[in-house]
C-alpha cells in the first residue's frame, strides 16, 4: 500500500490539508447532527476549522522535512 509516488514536493503537504479538512468537516456536521436544534451548520463548521487550526502553528511546523529548522521570513519594518 502507501502513498503513491509523489510529483511533487508539496503533495504531502496537500494530502494532509485535505484529510484533515474532511476531518474537521466530519467532526463540525456531527456536533450539529447531535446539538442543540438552534445552532446552523455553518457555524458548527466554522467551530470545528477554528479548533483544527488552534492545534497547528501558523505557516507550518517550522522545520523542513529532513527535521532541520526552517528558515523565517524577514518582515518589513514599519
Amino acid at each position: 500500500m502507501g502513498f503513491p509516488s509523489a510529483s511533487s514536493a508539496l503533495e504531502p503537504e496537500a494530502t494532509l490539508a485535505a484529510e484533515a479538512g474532511g476531518v474537521a468537516f466530519r467532526v463540525g456536521f456531527a456536533r450539529w447532527l447531535e446539538g442543540p436544534a438552534d445552532e446552523g451548520l455553518p457555524a458548527m463548521l466554522l467551530d470545528s476549522h477554528r479548533r483544527l487550526a488552534a492545534l497547528a502553528p501558523s505557516g507550518g511546523s517550522g522545520t523542513t522535512r529532513d527535521g532541520s529548522p526552517r528558515a523565517r521570513r524577514r518582515t518589513p519594518a514599519g
